[in-house]
């Protein structure tokens, strides 16, 4: 839906917070690396995204970090394109969207706990069947 929330037919997710942690994660190299962290370590990434473009950018900045590169819009922009994947995700447009998005970077660990409510929410939807959003 437009304003970044589900509807009732969808799993539960925000959209919002997702951009809003990616964008912060761009603008600041400390915070990317906080998430990375937490988020490799729980081997989360590839069911922590609901939208599968957010998972993309994620993994990008996480092949980065593995590559010892810097991270920041221009090297991930170019990271996508390296990879095909920078029109798949929206292009150039999309990441400035992400950076935009981020509201106050101090809210990243606010993101960061939506997301995960959210995906707490997820599996749970999975393993009863239910709608709990």
């Amino acid at each position: 839906m437009a304003n970044g929330q589900q509807d009732n037919s969808e799993p539960p997710h925000c959209i919002k917070a997702e951009m809003g942690l990616l964008g912060s994660m761009i603008l600041v190299p400390d915070i990317a690396e906080e998430v990375l962290d937490t988020v490799s370590r729980e081997k989360l990434a590839k069911r922590f995204f609901y939208e599968p473009r957010h998972l993309t950018v994620f993994e990008a900045m996480m092949v980065m970090r593995k590559e010892g590169l810097a991270l920041d819009a221009i090297m991930l922009t170019q990271k996508l394109k390296e990879q095909g994947k920078l029109e798949l995700i929206g292009g150039e447009a999309y990441i400035v969207d992400l950076i935009n998005s981020s509201g106050s970077i101090t809210n990243w660990r606010f993101y960061l706990s939506i997301m995960e409510e959210k995906f707490r929410r997820r599996q749970a939807h999975r393993k009863d069947g239910k709608g709990a959003k």
